[in-house]
């Protein structure tokens, strides 16, 4: 009775240790591959080349100061940009036997913006002559606008002492390209079949700026003549006719342009690295990294730019084709010249935000 139970058992025992050795037979690729990716080999010295793109984010301000006009106020601004980016590094050998095998590297790049002209100030400054409160705006037109003719015409029109004057203010900072380098260490993540790597590092970063302004006032003061004083006759039929429009205008500009600047600064970088294939002994991986600089050296750039005070004119208009004597009813202008000058002062912010992303490519077992 015992002996047939005992061998039904052990036919039991033996088909159970089958099933678990064709288990384990079939579970040993996966586990080969786990292996693989959870016990990286050490590596040694391997070079990498990368390119990628990133958005970079910076306040920027910019301020003027002529002496022949007055610009009204001028606000920072934020400036956002894309950039380009190629970077080379080098990996030392990994350290020790931790699971993560950090080891040390060098790197080194730059980068060039899509767009480089980026606006740092603009204004708007309107200026009347014989405004409502004369006593405030009469000063600053006189500063900053032209000397509007006095001199009464021939027959009496009234002179020229009303004017409206417009004075825009525009600066650029224009941002050429940036270069960086640091040190960094290499933490390697197995995830899975791929292997994740995290690339904190400390940089020195540099900037390359240069900031153009441009100054421009335009003075215009128009007349409409409406009376019968017609070469000193009196024609009370044509009372209240226009008869004659003088327009009076003048334009000055300035412009300046600085040289170019490297301000320069320091801050950490982070990449995370994914490695996505393997051909022969060069390793593929896209990153996607992020960093912040502070900016100690060069922050701002004086410079100044000179021209000369433009002719002023005066157009007569004769609607009706009248005969006049004599012709020319304009009173005099100013003729220009005379130096006119401002000081610009382009200034970027002491924070540099960046991030973006790329493609790498790491050579194995070079050296």
């Amino acid at each position: 009775m015992m002996g047939p139970a005992r061998n039904h058992r052990s036919h039991l025992a033996r088909r159970a240790l089958g099933l678990c050795a064709v288990g384990c037979l079939l579970a040993l690729p996966a586990l080969a591959e786990e292996e693989e990716a959870v016990n990286i080999a050490p590596r040694g010295w391997e070079p990498a080349l990368s390119i990628g793109f990133g958005v970079h984010s910076q306040e920027v301000r910019g301020d003027v100061f002529p002496g022949f006009a007055e610009t009204g106020e001028n606000r920072p601004n934020s400036i956002r940009f894309a950039f380009s980016e190629a970077q080379a590094m080098l990996f030392a050998p990994t350290m020790g036997d931790s699971a993560w095998k950090p080891r040390f590297f060098i790197h080194g790049g730059g980068s060039v913006p899509f767009t480089n002209e980026h606006l740092a100030t603009n204004s708007l400054n309107t200026l009347n002559r014989n405004p409502v409160n004369p006593a405030a705006e009469n000063a600053a037109f006189d500063r900053s606008c032209a000397t509007l003719p006095t001199q009464a015409n021939p027959f009496n029109f009234p002179s020229f002492t009303a004017g409206t004057c417009e004075v825009r203010a525009r600066q650029d900072v224009i941002v050429n390209g940036s270069v960086f380098a640091g040190l960094g260490i290499d933490l390697t993540l197995p995830v899975g079949n791929y292997n994740f790597h995290l690339r904190p590092s400390m940089n020195w970063f540099a900037q390359s700026y240069k900031g153009e302004t441009n100054v421009l006032n335009v003075t215009t003061a128009g007349q409409n003549q409406a009376g019968n004083a017609i070469n000193g006759g009196n024609d009370p039929a044509r009372l209240g006719v226009e008869r004659y429009q003088f327009t009076f205008s003048q334009t000055n500009e300035v412009r300046a342009k600085s040289g170019e600047v490297w301000a320069q600064g320091f801050g950490p970088r982070v990449e995370i690295d994914v490695e996505v294939a393997k051909v022969g002994n060069m390793v593929f991986e896209f990153f996607a990294q992020s960093g912040i600089y502070w900016i100690m050296h060069n922050r701002s750039i004086d410079y100044a730019g000179t021209s000369t005070r433009g002719p002023g004119s005066c157009v007569q208009e004769n609607p009706e084709g009248l005969t006049i004597t004599p012709p020319d009813l304009c009173p005099p202008v100013d003729p220009g010249g005379g130096a006119i000058g401002i000081i610009s002062r382009a200034e970027i912010g002491p924070v540099v935000f960046r991030g973006g992303g790329g493609f790498r490519v790491v050579w194995k077992g070079l050296f």
